[in-house]
This record gives structure tokens, sequence and C-alpha cells, in this order.
């Protein structure tokens, strides 16, 4: 049976992303073709750690390793901050050799079944509905199931959508969709919900995708919607820019060619270090910290380890309840003159400092 190998902590102390890490498991079976990574950063008390797992080209483990060490550590932050008893965690799994397929989910289940409930695990970039089913047919760690949470990026959608709504009334005094001007990078599940509920509002808005067949799509479902190219979208003049596809794509560079007003995106680990975030901050563009906005896929599944089961009425409450916990981020940014995001990860960190007293 596969087992998750720890990997010595003298090897993560070389990566900048380490940030006291409580463990990082090694996945690999020859068999199936798994060769991965899973991030345990914190498990806050709880037992238990939370977070997606991704199927995604790394260019080397190396590569993989820091995106897991980045990506948990948002979920810590993620969790904390909005009021989920839960510490943060994220599995990596490198795509190649012989692709994604049902074996290599099983393996992946059974290594996810070797720690013991410590991960609790779902869908995210590269997995879909039907590799979940499968993992779930292997393991109890499983979330997101049909019939249980189900998929989460609706739910990621709406919550970046209130964060807009948020940032909307910091930025005009209204939070009002209509009229306003988007530019969203990256349609895919939740970049295209969120292009749904835009226009549904009369939101104006230019799409961008490394996949032409996304953007043609969306553009005849949603007439009036423009396309643009994926390395120049950030770029447009518009009121918002709504980054919905991999993370780290404010670096000075970008940052600084950046031509709207508002930036509240799905994407993960959307700055490439926290410095950008003030680069934002004193170019006048308001920055909604990323584990922020998206926090409603979060929200969704950790609701099914409630002990009451999962409750789709307490889920819909608490993601537009994301909408107040924004508006907190940015009055306190003004307030203390500090970037969105260091004042965002003050909240988190007291938050999790009073959780561990």
């Amino acid at each position: 049976m596969i087992k998750a190998k720890i990997l010595p902590i003298s090897r993560l102390h070389n990566f900048k992303e380490f940030d006291q890490h409580q463990a990082v498991y090694e996945l690999t079976e020859h068999k199936s073709g798994l060769n991965g990574f899973i991030s345990i950063h914190s498990t806050a008390n709880s037992g238990i750690a939370i977070g997606g797992t991704r199927y995604f080209v790394y260019a080397s483990e190396d590569d993989a390793i820091r995106d897991a060490l980045n990506l948990s550590r948002a979920m810590t932050y993620k969790c904390a901050i909005t009021g989920i008893n839960l510490g943060g965690g994220k599995a990596v799994l490198m795509a190649g050799g012989k692709g994604k397929s049902p074996v290599m989910m099983d393996s992946y289940a059974r290594a996810v079944n070797s720690l013991n409930g410590l991960f609790r695990t779902g869908e995210d970039v590269g997995i879909n509905e039907s590799d979940v089913i499968k993992m779930g047919e292997v393991s109890k760690y499983i979330l997101g199931l049909p019939g249980a949470g189900g998929d989460p990026s609706p739910w990621a959608a709406l919550s970046v959508f209130r964060s807009i709504e948020a940032a909307l009334e910091k930025v005009f005094d209204s939070e009002v969709v209509n009229g306003r001007t988007f530019a969203v990078k990256g349609v895919g599940k939740v970049g295209a919900e969120l292009v749904r509920l835009l226009y549904d509002c009369g939101g104006e808005i230019t799409i961008a995708d490394i996949d032409s067949n996304r953007t043609t799509e969306l553009s005849k479902k949603y007439p009036g919607v423009k396309i643009a190219l994926p390395e120049d979208i950030h770029k447009m003049n518009v009121d918002l820019y709504a980054p919905c596809a991999m993370g780290g794509e404010f670096n000075v560079e970008t940052a600084n060619e950046l031509n709207c007003k508002i930036v509240c995106g799905s994407a993960n680990n959307q700055l490439a270090y926290k410095g950008i975030g003030k680069l934002m901050y004193n170019r006048g563009i308001i920055y909604v910290p990323d584990y922020l906005a998206n926090a409603g896929g979060l929200i969704n599944v950790a609701d099914e380890l409630d002990t009451g089961g999962y409750n789709n009425g307490r889920v819909k409450n608490n993601v537009l309840g994301i909408r107040d916990i924004v508006k907190r981020v940015l009055v306190n940014s003004t307030k203390e003159g500090r970037p969105t995001n260091e004042i965002s990860d003050k909240f988190a960190e007291d938050l999790l400092k009073a959780r561990m007293k």
C-alpha cells in the first residue's frame, strides 16, 4: 500500500516559502505514475488540515514543493479569517509521464488515507468531478462529492462577486455593478461563473483565457462580452481587473502595467511576493487579498465537516458574509495607511493566535 513519506525538515529550510509548516509529504508510485506532495501548513489545534488537490505541469519537484508550501499557508489564513476552525493544507500532483488516470486517483486517495484523517481534500486546478468521485470510492477524507458539498467553484465565484461589491462601494460609494467595466482573465469554472454574475448585473466585461474555445463560447453565450489577449488584458483601462487563472501574476512589471482601480479575483497566490501589495497600494489600486476573495469554495467544502452535516443555507449565509470581512480589511487599510494584504494577514494571524491559546 502506498504511503505518504515525510520530507526531512532540512530540505524544507532551503525554500523561502517555508513558514514553519507542520510537514510536507512526498507521494511516489511508479505503477500509477503518481508523483506529488502534500503540504500541511497547520492544523490550528483541530487535528485537521484542509485544502484542494492540484494536478499541474511543474518544471521540477522544487517548483511543485514551492507551490504546495504557498498554497497550504494561504489555506491556513483563509480558514482563520473566515472563522473555520481548521488548518491549511494542499496537495500538488505533477502532471506528465503516464498522465492522469483513475488508477492514479486511486493511488493518491490511498496515500491520503495513510495520513489517517490529517488531510481533507477535494477539487482544485486540474482535478474534476470524476476524479473526486474516484477518490471518494477509496477514501472517506474526500470533500466536494456530489450529494454533499459538490463542486466548490460556484461558491468561490460568489465570494469573489461579494468581494467585488465591497471594493466597488469603497472606490465608488456604490456597490452597483451595472455600467462598471471589468476584465476577467481565466474563464474556467470559477471565472466563467463570475462572468455570469457580473453580466447578469449589467457589467461591461472583457475576458481572456489561454483556451480560445472558452472565450469564444462565453462571448456567444453573453452577447456584448469582448475578448482580449491573455498577455494584455491586465493592462486594460477598466474599473476592476479579476485574475482568475493561475497564481503569481503580479510582479513589479505587471503590477506597474495595471490600469484599473481594483484588483479582485479567484486566482491563488496572485502576488509574486508581499511587497507587490505595497506597490499596488502606493499606486492607489485597491487589492482584495486572494485568499479572502476566493474563500467561498473552502466555506462550502468545510461545511461538510460540521457535526450536523452539510447545510446549504448556512454555506450561502457564510459566503455572502465575505463582503463584510472585505469591508473591514479595506476600512482598516485606509485607517492605518497600510496595504490590504498586510491588514488581512494581520487579521488572520491574530485569529490564529487566539485559537492556539
